[in-house]
């Protein structure tokens, strides 16, 4: 009678498109791997996907979605993102998401001139529905909570 306990599909951003570029110590990291994992509701082990930067440092990362019933659960989505460097996977983006949709792991909007500096030190974001841990830095970010080294 109120709806409770609806199954009906619904599409879910699990990770919104990012692309920027990244640097390390000021050089671009060229031809690099990116793996990118995901996790969610549907898929509480990480998903893997590589991608890779490059001449330029440039990478772009697609949009991922998923397709499933929720039903009373609350939607959950956690991304990482690593850069292979000397053999070594590097952390340098980890967001998590409650809203699923387009850019609501980012507070709404789209990262306008993302730039990843390796050598930064990481940033916490915290903001309704989602919080980001970055080396990087964009033009449209929202007010940092604190850094990692308070």
């Amino acid at each position: 009678m109120f709806g409770f306990g609806n199954k009906s599909e619904e599409r879910h951003v699990t990770s919104s498109p990012i692309e920027g570029r990244i640097f390390e110590n000021g050089i671009p990291v060229s031809n690099a791997r990116i793996v990118r994992k995901v996790r969610s509701n549907i898929n509480q082990d990480w998903v893997l996907e590589e991608f890779k930067t490059d001449d330029n440092g440039y990478f772009n990362l697609p949009i991922k979605e998923e397709v499933y019933s929720l039903g009373l659960t609350q939607f959950v989505s956690a991304t990482q993102i690593d850069i292979e460097i000397n053999g070594q996977l590097v952390n340098f983006w980890y967001s998590n998401n409650s809203r699923g949709h387009l850019y609501s792991e980012f507070g709404g909007a789209a990262l306008e001139n993302l730039i990843c500096e390796l050598t930064n030190e990481e940033i916490i974001i915290n903001g309704d529905g989602y919080g980001i841990l970055t080396k990087c830095l964009w033009s449209n970010m929202p007010k940092t909570s604190d850094t990692t080294d308070n």
